[in-house]
C-alpha cells in the first residue's frame, strides 16, 4: 500500500516515497514543493518524480486595465502549459536496465481568495509597458508576473514566467557573479535552456530514495 498524493494516480500506479514542503536548491527556497516517487506497473516497474506545488493566484487591475474573468483563467492555464512544456519531462536517471525516470510537474492552482497553505502565492498584474520586472521573494513564498511574461523580453529568448518559475524551485540568477555568467543561452541566464546543473537538486533527492529501496 502506497502513499496518497494530492493527485489522481492511475490504477496501476502507486507512490512509494515522498517529502512535502521541500526547502529547495541553493536559495534555500521555503517550502518550495513535495516530491513524490511514482512506481508504475508490475516489475520491472517504471518511475517518475513527480514535483507538486499548491498555488495561488491573483491578479492586480492597474487603472483601466482590468483582467477579465477569461483572461484570468487564460493566463493561468497558459502559465501552467508553458512551464510543463519548458520544464517537464526532463530525464533525471537511467537504470542499469535501461529504464528512464523523468521529472513532471503537477499543480493543484486556486484563483479565488482563500488563502490557503499554498507553496506558492502568484501575483499578476497588467501592464502595456513592453518590459516590467518581474521577481521571486523565495521566503515568503511570493511570485510577481505580469501579462507579458509569456513574450520573451526585448532582445532575448527569454520568457519571464519560464526564468522566474527556475527562482521558484531554488535557483539562482546566473548572469550575475556566477560562474556560468558567460552561459547567455541558459534559462537562469538571459536563455530558455534547462541545463544539467538546474536538476541536481532533483536528482539528488532521487538517489538518495532510490538507494534507500534498492532501486538500480
Amino acid at each position: 500500500m502506497g502513499y496518497r498524493t494530492p493527485f489522481i494516480l492511475m490504477p496501476d500506479e502507486e507512490c512509494i516515497d515522498y517529502e512535502t514542503n521541500v526547502t529547495a536548491g541553493e536559495l534555500s527556497a521555503n517550502d518550495a514543493y513535495d516530491l513524490y516517487l511514482i512506481a508504475k506497473g508490475k516489475k520491472p516497474r517504471n518511475f517518475t518524480l513527480v514535483c507538486f506545488m499548491n498555488l495561488q493566484f491573483s491578479f492586480r487591475d492597474s487603472g483601466t486595465l482590468i483582467w477579465t474573468d477569461e483572461e484570468k483563467k487564460n493566463y493561468v492555464n497558459k502559465w501552467e502549459k508553458t512551464i510543463k512544456n519548458a520544464w517537464g519531462n526532463r530525464i533525471l536517471k537511467h537504470l542499469k536496465d535501461g529504464r528512464k525516470i523523468v521529472l513532471v510537474f503537477k499543480f493543484k492552482i486556486d484563483t479565488g481568495n482563500t488563502w490557503l497553505s499554498n507553496h506558492w502565492d502568484l501575483s499578476v498584474s497588467k501592464t502595456l509597458k513592453p518590459f516590467e520586472t518581474s521577481y521571486v521573494e523565495v521566503f515568503y513564498g511570493n511570485t510577481v508576473l505580469d501579462n507579458k511574461d509569456f513574450i520573451p523580453k526585448p532582445g532575448m529568448t527569454q520568457r519571464g514566467a519560464v526564468h522566474e518559475f527556475g527562482h521558484m524551485l531554488g535557483i539562482k540568477d546566473e548572469y550575475k557573479e556566477s560562474k556560468w555568467i558567460k552561459d547567455r543561452k541558459s534559462v537562469m541566464h538571459h536563455g530558455e535552456v534547462i541545463m544539467s546543473r538546474h536538476l541536481i537538486y532533483f536528482k539528488i533527492w532521487l538517489e538518495k530514495k532510490l538507494s534507500n529501496h534498492r532501486i538500480q
